[in-house]
């Protein structure tokens, strides 16, 4: 496949569980090449139709800084695609492989990935699929949050459980600010600590792990000099009931950042 539409494609970004993400351009007369990132789906039935038009909508209808700009939405020899801007970088689960964050580096991505969650949250859209795999950073160093409206509102989820929040795991489909915060928080840690903070071992049940914050190690392990101050932003917005978690995605954030002024006092202190 080199087309699509008007659009022809120049290399594949990724593969999920239901569509293909590819860069590709289109050329209009007189303007310059477009660069995009196309999406298109390679599951026809009626679930997955229906849950790409919604993808589509729910992108198409969101705009924020933090949020790429989806510019066409449209059907091609019986193949559904969407036009999206083209970040030019890498999602950040690679970046966890790839280098160790600060922690004040941590807390400016998910700020930057909060201020697009609560946006969408005022708007009645919840993401709930919140995970490094849907951070991207461009060459800027600029954080973009892809993913919006694949997360189903009916119906069960899809993918690997140990990336769901408890409420989810235990009954699907939700819409709570809460499990996005659950979620921003679980990604957080998992940068910090260059591995998946609740990654148990083979066979053990993720809903039970989740549902008791069963930490593969304690935050303090994982995330070694994390002040108390962190670790105890990190267990709030982690814990298992939505109800006791930060009010909204910024709370979590700003609660973070209030931990750095205590880690430089206690370096402060150190070198005094």
């Amino acid at each position: 496949m080199t087309h699509i539409g008007a659009y022809r494609i120049v290399r594949p970004l990724a593969r999920g569980a239901f569509c293909d993400a590819f860069e590709a351009t289109r050329t209009m007369p007189g303007l310059p090449d477009c660069t995009v990132t196309l999406k298109t789906l390679r599951h026809v039935d009626r679930e997955s139709i229906a849950r790409f038009h919604r993808a589509a909508h729910v992108n198409a209808y969101l705009n924020h800084a933090h949020i790429p700009a989806v510019f066409e939405f449209g059907e091609s020899d019986g193949t559904l695609y969407m036009a999206r801007m083209f970040i030019d970088g890498d999602d950040v689960l690679n970046g966890v492989r790839n280098r160790t964050r600060t922690f004040n580096g941590v807390v400016s991505l998910c700020a930057q990935i909060a201020s697009a969650l609560d946006d969408a949250h005022a708007h009645g859209i919840i993401h709930g699929l919140v995970h490094p795999r849907h951070i991207l950073v461009d060459k800027g160093g600029k954080a973009w949050l892809i993913g919006f409206g694949e997360y189903p509102i009916w119906g069960p989820l899809s993918g690997n459980p140990i990336h769901w929040a408890p409420e989810q795991l235990e009954g699907g489909a939700t819409k709570l600010p809460a499990t996005d915060v659950y979620l921003l928080a679980e990604t957080a840690l998992w940068l910090l600590a260059g591995r998946h903070p609740f990654a148990p071992e083979r066979g053990v049940d993720s809903i039970a792990v989740k549902q008791k914050s069963e930490f593969a190690q304690p935050i303090s392990v994982l995330v070694p000099g994390i002040t108390s101050r962190a670790v105890d932003a990190f267990t709030r917005a982690l814990d298992p009931n939505p109800a006791r978690r930060h009010v909204s995605v910024c709370d979590f954030v700003e609660d973070l950042a209030d931990a750095t002024t205590e880690r430089r006092a206690w370096w402060r202190q150190l070198w005094q």
